[in-house]
């Protein structure tokens, strides 16, 4: 009899336990779901919730708290679910009335978990609702100040936030850990506690070491770089002006085959760059050719089909005579596929003004660009929509001629390289900047027209941002970041 009731007690500990996991890897999975459909990966809430406990017991929360804090985090987001797919993932900022929905998330989240009576889903409902107050009452949704916000809400708000400034996103490059740290800095007793500021100071080495073991592990790069599933999308691969640590240079991809120019495509693509069969070249500077060197070098053995670069006759010559040349880098129109008699390079001469058909429903446009050399922008068109690229340019007239032909141009990507004081070196080297930009943009004041902004050098970033603002006048602006989704 006593063996009895002591194997039903542990079956009954066992069946205990089990149900606790389970309700823990529900909780877990929910928030993981919510964060999926803001591009974010499994991996954020992990490292959310590693960081929360240990907030939470450098900050004096019992070991039994500090684990219910843990699991309950995950769920900071939950409310996402509930907000539109247009506004959760667009790319620009928001309007304000887009702003205000998309705050909505942090109550939704409360409403949909505040009726549980336990205690996992209790803790998830204040993080939900909490965790976008701030300490100096500027927060939302209640403007709650101070101790006012719970301790769990306090936590979670600092370990969401160091999270999503350090980690790479499809749609954004991480924050360098100089930048963070300041932030963190400037913000402790604004957005933040200032004791957890302190506590997340003095254990910074613990932090770093969390984000280490739970890198993201991003969906293969075939799933994040075939477009289908989209109806007019373009992945940014490289978005600025020059590289830089943690910035690219300019490429487009369209799609799985055909990118615009070749600035980031190593870093952007990796091995699926052995997919590519056109680049699309809008002059022969080096920010915009430097890739195809690289992807050929690396993945060489695995191409199975010749990669053709498609630019004006003296962007071909530029790059045959001075970099794909068998000095500078070797002449990959010699070198055969591994199997084929096909070279691995082709070129051909780009016509300005042809139209380019990349399949059922897409094509391609050059159009003559003013820069310093021979050079060309695309337009290129989707589902009876199209967006026009201008590259590197100083006149921005042509573009103007093109909007006038095609009505099917409903958003525009131009450059703007130098801030408005390098006005002299912008016009010797034909770039943009912020006043020149939106002095030549007021014919288009009237026109429905989405503008994106790229190629700023990132030196000057943050400079041409705050000009950007200044001269913007009623332009709602997109600046395009790597890894980023432009909608057309």
């Amino acid at each position: 009899l006593a063996s009895t009731y002591a194997a039903e007690t542990l079956v009954a500990a066992k069946l205990t336990k089990e149900i606790e996991d389970t309700q823990k890897e529900v909780v877990f999975t929910m928030g993981a779901i919510g964060e999926s459909r803001s591009k974010e990966t499994g991996n954020h809430v992990k490292r959310v919730a590693e960081y929360s406990k240990l907030l939470a017991l450098e900050y004096g929360l019992p070991e039994a708290e500090a684990e219910l804090l843990k699991e309950a985090s995950p769920m900071h987001d939950i409310g996402k679910v509930a907000i539109p797919d247009k506004i959760l993932n667009k790319p620009g900022r928001f309007t304000p009335e887009e702003r205000k929905i998309m705050n909505k998330h942090a109550e939704l989240g409360y409403e949909m978990t505040r009726h549980s009576q336990r205690d996992l889903l209790k803790a998830a409902s204040i993080i939900a609702y909490e965790h976008h107050e701030k300490y100096d009452g500027t927060g939302y949704p209640r403007g709650l100040k101070g101790e006012e916000i719970h301790i769990y809400g306090r936590i979670t708000a600092l370990a969401d936030v160091f999270d999503a400034l350090g980690s790479d996103r499809v749609y954004k490059k991480a924050w360098d850990d100089k930048r963070i740290l300041k932030l963190f800095k400037e913000e402790r007793g604004k957005h933040f506690d200032p004791k957890l500021v302190d506590i997340f100071f003095a254990n910074l080495d613990k932090f770093f070491k969390i984000r280490n073991n739970f890198k993201d592990l991003f969906k293969q790069k075939s799933e994040q770089k075939d477009l289908k599933e989209y109806e007019r999308q373009i992945l940014v691969l490289g978005a600025y002006g020059n590289k830089l640590k943690g910035f690219a240079t300019s490429s487009f991809l369209l799609n799985q085959t055909n990118v615009i120019d070749a600035g980031n495509l190593l870093d952007g693509l990796n091995e699926e760059s052995i997919h590519l069969e056109k680049i699309w070249l809008t002059h022969a500077h080096l920010d915009h050719i430097s890739d195809i060197a690289y992807i050929l070098d690396n993945y060489y053995a695995l191409r199975e089909k010749p990669l053709t670069i498609i630019g004006e006759a003296q962007t071909l010559k530029a790059l045959q005579n001075c970099y794909l040349n068998d000095q500078i880098w070797p002449d990959f129109s010699k070198i055969k596929l591994i199997n084929s008699n096909e070279m691995v390079i082709n070129y051909e001469e780009l016509s300005l003004g042809k139209i380019y058909t990349l399949s059922k429903d897409e094509s391609l446009k050059a159009f003559k660009t003013d820069h310093t050399v021979g050079s060309c922008g695309y337009i290129y068109k989707k589902a009876n929509q199209a967006v026009l690229i201008t590259s590197d340019v100083y006149s921005l007239q042509t573009m103007f001629e093109e909007l006038e032909l095609d009505k099917e141009i409903k958003s525009i990507v131009v450059e703007c390289s130098f801030p408005s004081d390098m006005e002299k070196l912008a016009e010797k080297s034909k770039h943009l900047t912020p006043k020149l930009l939106f002095k030549q943009l007021k014919v288009l004041e009237n026109k429905d027209i989405t503008l994106y902004i790229n190629h700023i050098k990132p030196i000057y970033l943050e400079k041409i941002i705050a000009e950007i603002e200044r001269y913007r006048g009623d332009w709602e602006v997109n600046i395009l970041k790597d890894g980023e989704i432009l909608n057309f």
